[in-house]
């Protein structure tokens, strides 16, 4: 199992330096608890392109595929 992460604040948190970092709610992470995802896949709608979700034409941009991990790396 894979997880898509939609990376909503991704121009925000580039220019606070917060790179390599998710938010998640406590909730959310909860309920891939045990289930030992692969890969989070992190993506954005570019701009221009944000009204068009749920069409077969919307445009998704690709920003990462990491390593899910339960324990941060040293």
């Amino acid at each position: 199992m894979d997880v898509f992460y939609y990376w909503k604040e991704f121009e925000e948190n580039v220019k606070k330096d917060m790179l390599g970092r998710f938010v998640s709610s406590r909730e959310q992470l909860q309920k891939l608890e045990g289930r030992d995802p692969d890969y989070i896949w992190a993506f954005i709608i570019p701009k221009g392109f944000g009204g068009q979700r749920g069409k077969s034409d919307c445009k998704l941009k690709l920003l990462a595929r990491l390593k899910w991990s339960d324990t941060p790396p040293p």
